[in-house]
């Protein structure tokens, strides 16, 4: 036989039914949140990476904002993709990936962003890298160097200009332009505008 409940127990037993259910929907609501938070940011998370496609490779685009794609072995990390340095691609000169391999490079340029995005790169192939000071001292410890080793010059300039002597490139362009140029002559090196590139050593 069911027990008789009198009016105070059925008032208890709705107000605690009333609590848990009001802490299920608390619950649920608090949950709801979270997930629809971070969905929302995996979503700009996907929106802010780009992808592009060039000569078959794919270039990924990280949260940083780093472009990189895997040629064979090798990695590259570039600020710019090739679409974004077609542009500023004024190179007077040949070169390749074979110029620099297995040689020490050395840099002269005020600008290290510029000198960061081809030492990240082009220092793969070369024995190593640092910065110079070229056939005069520039009042720092850097050793002197002539055009008879590898050395990329970056110096300030209104205009795009670019020239070849010997082992020495000298690419003159705005500051605010040269670590697009950088890229640009990365990519140069690796042969991305003509081809896709097939490196045999």
């Amino acid at each position: 036989m069911q027990k008789i409940k009198t009016k105070e127990e059925i008032e208890k037993e709705g107000k605690r039914n009333k609590i848990i259910i009001s802490l299920i929907l608390v619950v649920i609501m608090v949950l709801s949140t979270i997930g629809y938070a971070f969905y929302n940011q995996r979503q700009e998370e996907v929106q802010e990476k780009g992808e592009i496609t060039y000569k078959g490779l794919v270039f990924s685009e990280d949260a940083n904002g780093f472009w990189s794609t895997q040629i064979n072995e090798y990695g590259i990390i570039t600020k710019y993709n090739p679409e974004e340095t077609k542009n500023v691609s004024f190179f007077d000169f040949d070169v390749s990936v074979k110029d620099f391999y297995n040689h020490p490079l050395y840099f002269v340029s005020n600008n290290t962003l510029a000198v960061n995005e081809l030492s990240r790169n082009v220092c793969l192939f070369s024995t190593r890298c640092q910065a110079a000071c070229l056939e005069e001292t520039c009042g720092k410890d850097f050793p002197v160097k002539n055009c008879t080793e590898n050395i990329i010059i970056i110096k300030d300039s209104d205009v795009f200009k670019s020239s070849k002597k010997d082992n020495c490139l000298f690419i003159e362009a705005p500051k605010e332009e040269q670590e697009r140029v950088a890229d640009s002559l990365v990519f140069k090196i690796l042969s991305l505008y003509n081809l896709k590139p097939n490196f045999n050593f």
